[in-house]
């Protein structure tokens, strides 16, 4: 019977303070611990004895020796919703062979109904016992608290009770998991099931306190048990409960979390250490089922026991495998007598007291039953020895190992049916040479019901050979790996001299023989047929010493040291990689290869002392066809120190990658940055350790390594670290032997005995992380030793081993309950580690804009073929900072929605806390960019024209994204590529730029504003300026008019304007030309002085005579005056008075006319005559003059 405690962990936000704790306030975010109570597996002891047997023993009092019945075992994974099938107050219960489960808000009623009468083990009375009714109730729970189905499971069930149809109750669903909310404040309660187990997990919430959880049992006696159990004391014997166990994944690592029963009186609690209630508890391993295998004598999974002389030190083989439907194949070696045997395909053959025969076994997927076991070996004395089996597809076991029994069962048409051939010279025949001192490998198919050999064959020449290791492809073809000892084949001694007696290799191999009587040891890749008739590629493998031929290689110095095969692989394509040790100083390699002699830590001439030292290597061989393979590369793996490491396990990958592992003495083990261990122990020599294991992947060139790692210390000695296995997810297996002080995740160790132990640890795929470790067997039961290693698609695993006598580890129902004598026995163990996860984030958006919101989702999904849906909270992290949280939906998705990421680059991952099923995982970085706000800006001038030396004013304005604020910073004002100068923005987002200085010609203006916090970079589209070259000072002149009419004696008024051009600013004087005779010109004012940019006017004045008579010449004017006085003299006598003003007149023109300066006789005109003239009005100003016209008509 099985019992664990989990804390698992949901999220939460805390506002308030904790009402529990007034004195401290909580104002976090928090993750849910989850108490969970698990495993309840028990039954009633049953007597054992009848009246007519024996004496009976008094009722409830049961043998030490009588082991348990298995009724409450066999929990279904279902629970039946009340529908009238059971009793009002009963809201969900479930049924199986001896119990009834019963559940309700106040607890649990179990029911163990006892055998009936006549039955073995009965009251020795002959009436059947009444039940037995445990009552398991939660004090102070709340009983309203509401029942929900989880986890809808495929069945459905019917009740067909009396004859009337009205009662009965069909289509009833059956539900994995039942969950009661807010069972005790802030404490939910879910019950769930398995085959053996009944479990219920209290999820305690933020601030609620797991101390008010409490049982109390009615119908038994609790009492705390051995190892910190709990022992529930019945009638009918103890129900038992294993001590709780928790844990925390924190950062990777897994962190232990003490938790134990507190009882008082009828009442049980738990009583928790201190735990982190910001992250989630997890299940420990379950242990679903460890089964003994053996008789009296010593019984071996894989090669656990070195039975021949001279063979190889024994490193852990691949000796376990599983079929599709997941029953579980092992092989190995026992010198029992009484070996358990089902379904045999031969009968024991008698052998010396003491010796060996192979074994091969097939359990149920639950251990309780031996499907086959069967003997196969000779009689003729020696030892045979089952070391290494694969399981196909429709299981087959293919089976190798040793034989030194001359009668081997070996099949008609097999391809060697002779264990050691030589040549007998007396009878002129082939003689088998196999003795207690001479083995052969041998090779077999064995059918699914173990009842028929398809085909069993030796492997091997006339010496020593063993099958360590052992694969199988899609199409049946067995590939073989081990050690050939044939040394000294067709050596002189024998008939004729042929070359008889040799491992047998084709003729396409890499080594193709051993010759020239050297003691050499090699290793060897065989590859079988189908039928197990041929071999269809066979080659050594090692130092090239006394090789007839060695393809691609040779030998100079040194050779002739053995080379041992440890374990082989097949990857998807058909690859085949096998490793092992050497301790040869001229093995094949291939050029570029991860560590050739000298190229890494080990030595270009090492030091090699004997067998037991060396190196491990690792070999990659192309996909085996008829025409044969290629070496793909070859490679020393391991350090510098001697005893550099040897290999003892091999995986592939799909990709071709190589995981390997192995143990090592060098302190130099080229163990890689970041790895789980990085050094061997800090207490030891540099150049040398403790044996320690270690793990690497080798990538699909063998050139470098991806990642490798020691595994192991002073204080937790691991070694005989042996087979490998990979599960869908990428994480890996590894199965060894330790003692000391081994990891059960991150830094958490487990104190082991001080003899070895079987250990089992998961990696995550980057070799940085222990997931989980686990140990099968304990202290008291002497040394154990690893026989192999499976793994399922739902991440169960599965050891075979042997142990010593002591302890008792068996589960019930197992198929054998306890060890059965001598000095070891072999073990099958199944742990139902919690499933891998896989989280993976994808984001709404690769970038985004400041305040613009961006959402994170994180889907979390079991392996492959898994069921049930990934429940708990997801972290959403940047780089280490927490972004947020999430909880995983029905569908195993989360999500978080930010606006307030700064303008950054993050680098994002979700964290998945992991729960009662899966274990935590961390997505692949996603990287987010938040940018600034995007902006435009936009660029205008004064002017897109001037002349040089004009000063030109740029405005650079800023806009950004609608609904931000106004951007800050400096705008850079470019002439193409040519920096002018910067301006900063104003409270408008304006920046300004003058520019006096730029070139003739044209230019492509552009403002680049730079960006700030919170606004991106802009740049302006280009603005075309051009500049022309500057002009001299100059002026144009214009007149208001440029024609007009006068009378005469009038005077004609026009504006003269002066413009200046270029700046003209000097001093400019008015004058005209051109005026006809006895007409005058005049300006006012008479110059004119621009101020360079503004025109400057002056008013032209044009004035003419008026028309008159001028006297000329001896007074003929004068008398043309007088003539009408002179005339009228006569006349006007009277008026001669009036004559003498006109006499005075006349004699004043008449001096007129003399001034004139006439000199001539006759008349003179002073009038402007009438006429049409053009004036020509002039501006000068130094060298300058410009002119304009007037053309005026005088009437």
């Amino acid at each position: 019977m099985t019992r664990k405690a989990v804390l698992g962990g949901r999220s939460a936000e805390l506002s308030k303070p904790n009402q529990r704790f007034p004195k401290k306030v909580f104002v976090r975010r928090v993750v849910c611990a989850v108490l969970a109570v698990a495993a309840l597996t028990s039954t009633l002891n049953a007597v054992a004895a009848t009246a007519a047997a024996k004496p009976a023993n008094p009722a409830g009092v049961v043998p030490a020796h009588q082991p348990a019945t298995d009724q409450f075992a066999r929990i279904p994974l279902s629970f039946e919703p009340n529908q009238g099938q059971s009793r009002s107050d009963v809201q969900f219960l479930s049924r199986g062979s001896g119990y009834s489960l019963y559940l309700n808000p106040g607890g649990a009623v179990l029911t163990l109904k006892k055998r009936p009468a006549g039955e073995s083990g009965s009251n020795p009375n002959g009436l059947s016992e009444p039940a037995e009714t445990l009552h398991m109730d939660l004090l102070g729970a709340n009983i309203h608290a509401p029942a929900t189905g989880l986890d809808p499971q495929p069945g459905i069930s019917n009740y067909f009770i009396g004859n009337n149809p009205t009662q009965w109750r069909t289509g009833i669903p059956t539900f994995g998991k039942i969950s009661y909310a807010g069972i005790y404040p802030g404490v939910d309660l879910v019950f769930y099931g398995n085959q053996r187990q009944l479990e219920y997990d209290f999820v305690v919430k933020p601030g609620a306190d797991p101390a008010a959880i409490a049982w109390f049992f009615r119908g038994a006696r609790p009492r705390l048990g051995e190892n910190g159990g709990l022992e529930l004391v019945t009638p009918g014997g103890p129900l038992t409960f294993l001590a709780p166990v928790a844990y925390q994944i924190i950062d990777g690592s897994r962190q232990p979390v003490s938790a134990r029963y507190s009882i008082a009186g009828q009442t049980v609690g738990f009583a928790l250490g201190a735990y982190d209630p910001t992250k989630a508890l997890i299940i420990d391993p379950v242990l679903s089922y460890f089964s003994y295998l053996g008789g009296t004598g010593n019984d071996y999974i894989g090669n656990s026991v070195n039975l021949g002389v001279g063979s190889p030190s024994p490193e852990p083989t691949q000796s376990i495998g599983l079929d599709s439907q997941r029953n579980l194949y092992v092989a190995g070696t026992t010198s029992s007598v009484d070996f358990p045997t089902a379904s045999p395909v031969a009968a024991k053959k008698t052998k010396n007291p003491g010796q060996y025969w192979a074994f091969v076994s097939k359990f149920s997927p639950d251990g309780s039953k031996l499907l086959y076991s069967t003997y196969i070996g000779g009689s003729t004395g020696g030892n045979d020895g089952a070391w290494a089996l694969a399981v196909d597809s429709t299981g087959n076991a293919y089976v190798t190992g040793e034989a030194e029994t001359n009668d081997f069962p070996v099949t008609p048409g097999a391809f060697q049916t002779v264990c050691a051939p030589m040549w007998d010279n007396l009878t002129n025949a082939e003689a088998p040479g196999c003795n207690s001192g001479t083995q052969n490998a041998f090779v077999l198919k064995l059918n699914p019901t173990g009842s028929s050999l398809i085909y069993s064959s030796f492997l091997g020449g006339q010496g020593s050979s063993w099958g360590t290791g052992i694969a199988v492809d899609s199409a049946g073809q067995a590939y073989v790996t081990g050690v050939s000892g044939a040394n000294g084949c067709g050596g002189p001694a024998y008939l004729y001299g042929a070359q008889y007696g040799c491992f047998p290799t084709t003729a396409n191999a890499l080594i193709s023989d051993i010759g020239g009587g050297n003691p050499l040891d090699m290793a060897f890749m065989s590859v079988f047929n189908a039928t197990g008739s041929a071999l269809v590629y066979s080659t050594l493998f090692g130092d090239s010493q006394g090789a007839v031929s060695v393809k691609g290689a040779g030998c100079s110095v040194d050779c002739g040291a053995g080379t041992y095969g440890t374990a082989i692989a097949l990857d998807p394509s058909g690859n085949v990689y096998i490793g092992g040790r050497t301790v040869a100083a001229n093995m094949v390699t291939t050029k570029g290869a991860f560590n050739t002699l000298g190229s890494g830590p080990i030595p270009s001439s090492p030091q090699i002392l004997n067998a037991s030292s060396g190196y491990g290597y690792v070999a990659k061989f192309a996909p085996v066809t008829s025409s044969g393979t290629s070496l793909v590369y070859s490679t020393y793996f391991g350090g510098g120190a001697v005893d550099g490491g040897d290999v003892g396990g091999l995986a592939a990958d799909a990709a071709g990658n190589a995981y390997i592992a192995g143990e090592t003495h060098a302190h130099d083990f080229p163990a890689s940055a970041g790895a789980y261990q990085t050094i061997c122990d800090p207490g030891q020599a540099a150049t040398f350790c403790n044996q320690t294991g270690y793990l690497a992947k080798l990538n699909p060139s063998g050139a470098a390594l991806d990642w490798a790692t020691f595994f192991g210390s002073d204080a937790a000695v691991l070694h005989f670290l042996g087979p490998v296995v990979l599960d869908s997810a990428g994480d890996v297996y590894v199965l060894g032997q330790g003692t000391g002080q081994l990891p059960l995740g991150g830094g958490t160790l487990s104190t082991l005995n001080g003899n070895d132990t079987v250990y089992a640890a998961k990696f995550d795929p980057t070799g940085s992380k222990v997931l989980f470790g686990a140990t099968f067997g304990g202290p008291g039961n002497g040394a154990e030793r690893p026989g192999g290693l499976a793994v399922d698609s739902t991440g169960n695993i599965y050891v075979g081993g042997a142990l010593g006598a002591g302890g008792s580890f068996a589960t019930p129902g197992a198929f054998q309950q306890a060890y059965a004598g001598g000095g070891t026995d072999a073990f099958v163990a199944k742990a139902a580690s919690l499933q891998s996860s896989t989280t993976s984030l994808t984001l709404s958006a690769a970038s985004v804009s400041l305040g613009q919101q961006v959402t994170l989702t994180a889907k979390v999904a079991g392996p492959q073929g898994s069921t049930a849906v990934p429940t708990g909270t997801v972290t959403f992290l940047s780089g280490s900072t927490t972004l947020g949280t999430g909880t995983l939906d029905k569908t195993g998705t989360a999500t978080y929605s930010t606006t307030s990421l700064v303008p950054s680059t993050y680098t994002l991952t979700a964290d998945y806390g992991g729960d009662t099923n899966y274990s935590a995982s961390k997505s692949s970085a996603q990287t987010l960019v938040v940018n600034p706000v995007a902006t435009t800006t936009t660029l205008t001038a004064s002017a897109i024209t001037a002349t040089s030396g004009t000063s030109i004013t740029f405005t650079a304005t800023v806009s950004p994204a609608s609904g931000s604020g106004v951007p800050t910073g400096t705008v850079q004002f470019s002439d193409g590529t040519t920096t002018l100068g910067s301006g900063t923005l104003d409270a408008s987002g304006k920046a300004i730029y003058v520019a006096s200085s730029l070139a003739v010609g044209s230019h492509s203006i552009t403002a680049g504003y730079s960006g700030d916090t919170d606004d991106s970079a802009s740049t302006s589209a280009a603005l075309t300026i051009t500049v022309t070259a500057a002009q001299p000072a100059d002026f144009s002149l214009a007149l208001s008019s440029t024609s007009g009419s006068i009378s005469a004696g009038s005077p004609a008024t026009l504006t003269v304007t002066l413009t200046p051009l270029n700046g003209f600013s000097a001093a400019t004087s008015l004058a005209c030309s051109g005026l006809p005779a006895h007409s005058t010109c005049a300006f006012s004012p008479s110059s004119l002085t621009p101020n360079g940019t503004a025109a400057a006017t002056s008013t032209l004045t044009i004035s003419s005579n008026v028309a008159g008579v001028a006297i000329a010449g001896g007074g003929t004017i004068l008398s043309f005056f007088l003539l009408p006085i002179l005339v009228g003299r006569n006349r006007r006598r009277r008026s001669l008075a009036l004559l003498a003003p006109m006499v005075l007149l006349a004699a004043l023109a008449v001096a007129l006319s003399a001034c004139s300066g006439s000199s001539g006789g006759g008349t003179s005109n002073n009038n402007t005559p009438k006429g049409t003239y053009t004036v020509t009005v002039t501006a000068t100003s130094g060298s300058l003059s410009h002119s304009a016209n007037y053309s005026y008509t005088v009437q």
